[in-house]
């Protein structure tokens, strides 16, 4: 199971909410970060929701979280749009 990368930062962001599954991280305040431990994915809630646009119609935007050994990469699920640029 891959780890939360914000428990590998010397200080997580103020605007990380925590490990939540999707379900439970549509409710998180606009401009937060979560982890999905269930996907070993990083999600994002726009802080500007009507700026952000993806393919299956999520409101969040999720990130792949890929590598045990060295630096992380993280990785879009979808390639989503933000203010009319296409972000993947």
């Amino acid at each position: 199971m891959q780890r939360n990368p914000f428990e590998l930062l010397q200080r997580r962001p103020p605007n990380y909410v925590g490990e939540m599954n999707r379900a439970k991280a549509v409710s998180a305040p606009a401009g937060s970060w979560v982890f999905d431990r269930d996907c070993a994915c990083v999600g994002y809630m726009p802080l500007h929701g009507e700026w952000f646009n993806s393919p299956s119609g999520d409101v969040m935007a999720w990130y792949g979280v890929r590598g045990s050994s060295g630096p992380l990469e993280v990785v879009a699920k979808e390639a989503y749009v933000w203010q009319n640029q296409v972000m993947d």
